[in-house]
């Protein structure tokens, strides 16, 4: 996280900062198969702050420190080692961690001026500042909404000639995302029940009603399993 005072958007009375950003950087080997182009990072880390936004899984006024002057900016910085597939996912529910284990620091603010400043361990350790120009806040943790925990599934061609049913794979690798020509879509649900995000890739991606269907239930599921693990 990166503290910055300025320009502010009011939300619910209070001030915060909403130009988030999530900057993904690809740290596979230079001209592998699976290193990422400009493009795919852009388009991910778009998703990314779509999706954490229309989530609620923050509240984007617990970010505020002094209304119309001052707030907090989150930056998330996603390092990619190894990508063999689905990179989405799991790049989305990195983010969700890294913002479950984010504290904010302790600040003291000029009443007069509104000036931040943060107070390091050496002043939490030692006398409290009884200095009546200052307002010491305290540090705290953001209270989490639901997870919005995504599910990516291939669409593959079937096999049989007479079958015009395409083949679902959840999770695919990205030998599986290669045969599929990039075609998948990606459900963003939460323990709700609710569905935070459908997003299509490719462009012979064609599901029927009965597929969305499934697609959604295995969302569903995927919710509840892992709305634990992410949030422990």
């Amino acid at each position: 996280y990166n503290y910055q005072s300025g320009k502010n958007t009011n939300v619910g009375g209070k001030s915060t900062l909403v130009n988030d950003s999530v900057p993904l950087t690809d740290g596979t080997a230079s001209g592998s198969d699976t290193q990422l182009q400009p493009t795919d990072t852009k388009e991910i880390e778009s998703w990314i702050r779509r999706t954490i936004r229309s989530s609620r899984f923050i509240d984007p006024t617990q970010l505020g420190i002094e209304p119309g002057k001052s707030a907090w900016r989150v930056r998330i910085s996603i390092q990619i080692i190894n990508h063999d597939g689905n990179l989405w996912d799991a790049s989305l529910l990195c983010a969700c961690a890294a913002l479950g284990d984010l504290r904010l620091p302790v600040v003291e603010v000029d009443r007069r001026s509104g000036g931040v400043r943060i107070v390091s361990n050496e002043d939490l350790d030692g006398a409290i500042n009884n200095n009546t120009k200052f307002e010491r806040r305290k540090g705290q943790s953001l209270t989490l909404g639901p997870l919005p925990v995504p599910l990516t599934v291939a669409v593959l061609p079937s096999d049989d000639d007479g079958s015009s049913q395409d083949i679902l794979l959840v999770d695919p690798t990205h030998l599986e995302e290669d045969v599929s020509s990039g075609n998948s879509v990606t459900v963003v649900c939460n323990t709700n029940k609710e569905i935070v995000e459908f997003h299509k890739k490719g462009s012979s991606t064609r599901l029927s009603v009965d597929q969305i269907k499934a697609v959604a239930s295995m969302g569903f599921g995927r919710a509840q399993e892992l709305e634990t693990l992410v949030k422990r």
